[in-house]
């Protein structure tokens, strides 16, 4: 949709996705409300202004960052029109060119992240300031917590430093300043996002980080994909606003600073891994189905598939494409395919034993994984022998599982699928990862942990039991049937205390 300067959008040129439904809290929060953005034309920004406008309806205002006009400059044009009624600031402004001189990127992303903030403090009504910064500004770490690392120097001396030294004279002493960060993006964003932690007190202030737009690039098929859907990341922004509105009482004029604002990176590696290789192969599959009845399965449609489960994509990609066949028949194409092309990748030394002889002996067994249902049927497809001894599978988008691990709802959520209801400690936990370990913990189960040689033993001290390999598990150690071909082995088992 193409507007001219200075047109409004209004709110009724958006159709209502459900006519009558009850609003959701968050829509209630921003009802009557007057917004205020930045940085509306970019990537997230343009998706930030469609979410607000379908989903929140009853937004009052929504006002777009606008250029200098009639000799006023923007910052009094703001204050005369909207001190006294703005409710939300979503502040996404910024160049996100990594090989921006450092000049301008200073100027943009700390000197107009700082102007922002001092409009914001003028703002009676406010509600909830969020700065929209990156999952990237602090790349250079091997682990970023959601936490302020700070910056070598403060947003005044820097921005002092690019107004009186010449371009020369920048370009020399940009890589010092850089230090270990890779380009002055990172390093623009990581000063602004310092400067905002200390000047946020008495505000409703948060930071969120996303991971940008993906182009096209080389990698290692092998390696984990980090990336999530970009309105899975408008819609994490949205709620963050609101949980900060709904938390801020106006009393955080005497906060500590080290622990405000609260910081947000919406990341995928950890919570939700898939490697690049399976997401290729599994569209391939898709597109040989679509060229056997001489349909053209697109870039833009494929796009459009990320993140919906087997069902909704063959559903979607059939009617999107009239094709002459049922969903039905094109998802059992597609699992066919997918046991025949999809590389098996290698069990667990002993897991395949473990399942046998546990399901031998009639012990209910269930997946509960952080990966996706996309992920799980993949991987069921290529082994469905072995998958098909699961009693159920649970998934990080299961309707029933809010928060994925740390959080315990994956594994209460499986435990309350078996026919027998058993209690969480009576439940047994197999994991290689900490997160997981951490999630069975918190639903009181026990945990017997096959860590990755490399992980650091720390984080192995909350499990029940740590192995080296599922050859090494002795289930009569937690009343399980032995195993009936015990092998002469040195015992490798490390007990925790819980």
């Amino acid at each position: 949709m193409a507007l001219n300067e200075q047109t409004d959008v209004k709110i009724d040129d958006h159709p209502h996705v459900v006519e009558g439904s009850e609003e959701s809290e968050i829509q209630k929060m921003f009802s009557g409300s007057t917004v205020f953005l930045t940085g509306g034309t970019g990537f997230l920004g343009k998706l930030l202004v469609e979410k607000l406008l379908r989903s929140c309806p009853d937004i009052k205002k929504l006002y777009l960052l606008t250029r200098p006009k009639k000799n006023k400059d923007i910052k009094k044009r703001l204050q005369e029109q909207f001190d006294d009624v703005v409710k939300f600031i979503f502040h996404g402004a910024a160049t996100v060119r990594f090989d921006e001189v450092l000049k301008k990127a200073v100027e943009i992303n700390v000197r107009g992240t700082r102007e922002i903030l001092k409009l914001a403090r003028a703002c009676t009504k406010l509600r909830a300031f969020v700065y929209i910064s990156t999952a990237y500004s602090n790349c250079h770490l091997n682990e970023i917590d959601e936490k302020f690392y700070g910056s070598n120097l403060s947003e005044d001396m820097l921005i002092n430093l690019v107004e009186n030294m010449d371009e020369n004279t920048l370009k020399n002493i940009t890589p010092g300043l850089l230090d270990n960060l890779p380009n002055t993006y990172t390093y623009s964003k990581l000063t602004a996002e310092d400067f905002v932690q200390k000047h946020s007190q008495g505000l409703p202030v948060l930071v969120t980080g996303g991971l940008g737009l993906l182009h096209s690039l080389h990698c290692n098929p092998q390696a984990i994909a980090d990336m999530v859907p970009g309105d899975y990341v408008i819609n994490g922004i949205i709620a963050a606003a609101w949980k900060t509105a709904k938390d801020y009482l106006g009393n955080y004029e005497h906060s500590p600073v080290d622990n405000f604002p609260i910081v947000y990176n919406y990341v995928s590696s950890e919570q939700t891994p898939i490697t690049w290789d399976s997401e290729i192969m599994y569209h391939k599959i898709i597109r040989k189905i679509c060229e056997k009845y001489s349909k053209k399965y697109t870039k833009d449609l494929q796009a459009r598939m990320y993140g919906g489960t087997d069902r909704d994509i063959c559903i979607a990609v059939v009617e999107e494409l009239k094709m002459p066949i049922s969903a039905d028949e094109f998802e059992r194409q597609l699992n066919d395919l997918a046991q025949k092309m999809l590389p098996s990748a290698p069990l667990q030394r002993g897991a395949e034993r473990l399942l046998t002889h546990l399901h031998d002996y009639k012990i209910p067994m269930a997946l509960a994984t952080n990966s996706t249902e996309q992920a799980v049927r993949l991987h069921a497809t290529a082994r469905p022998k072995l998958f098909g001894l699961f009693h159920h599978k649970v998934s990080v988008n299961d309707p029933e599982v809010f928060r994925g691990k740390p959080n315990p709802d994956i594994y209460l959520v499986a435990a309350s699928r078996f026919p027998e209801k058993p209690k969480p400690r009576q439940c047994l936990v197999f994991e290689d990862s900490a997160v997981g370990v951490i999630a069975a913990k918190e639903a009181g189960m026990q945990v017997v942990m096959i860590p990755d040689s490399r992980l650091d033993r720390e984080q192995t001290r909350q499990a029940t039991l740590v192995i080296r390999s599922l050859m090494n598990f002795q289930p009569e150690l937690f009343g399980l049937p032995p195993f009936d071909d015990i092998p002469k082995r040195k015992s490798s088992i490390e007990s925790n205390p819980d």
